[in-house]
């Protein structure tokens, strides 16, 4: 008999008179990197880009900082992206800093960001 299962279902595990398949794990360096369609790519797992302004972001943290949320009369929601350059805290202080990667640019909380592979 021939498995003509997909190549990610090739793990198996009994459970009573069942198989679940189970996707194959997938190691970091070698996945592939994410794209958007405007030409950003990425592989961090925990970097966020938005889909809107198509700015890319460290966390999901510095991701909430540059949006902004307002109810309307009708209490629907309208989100809209801010300038992560021009986004600052009450004393004049940027909130977001820009920095750059070998897939482009990004914006972090200031002193958050290290480059994968750094130690601190």
């Amino acid at each position: 008999m021939t498995d003509d299962r997909p190549h990610f279902l090739d793990r198996r595990t009994d459970v009573g008179s069942h198989d679940l398949a189970q996707p194959a794990p997938v190691e970091l360096e070698d996945r592939d990197p994410t794209v958007c369609r405007c030409g950003r790519q990425w592989t961090a797992l925990d970097e966020c880009h938005c889909a809107a302004c198509h700015r890319h972001f460290s966390s999901i943290s510095a991701f909430d900082v540059h949006q902004r949320a307002r109810t309307d009369k009708d209490l629907r929601v309208k989100v809209t992206c801010r300038d992560p350059s021009t986004v600052r805290k009450k004393d004049g202080s940027p909130r977001l800093e820009e920095v750059t990667t070998e897939w482009g640019p990004l914006w972090a909380l200031p002193g958050t960001w290290q480059p994968e592979g750094a130690t601190t």
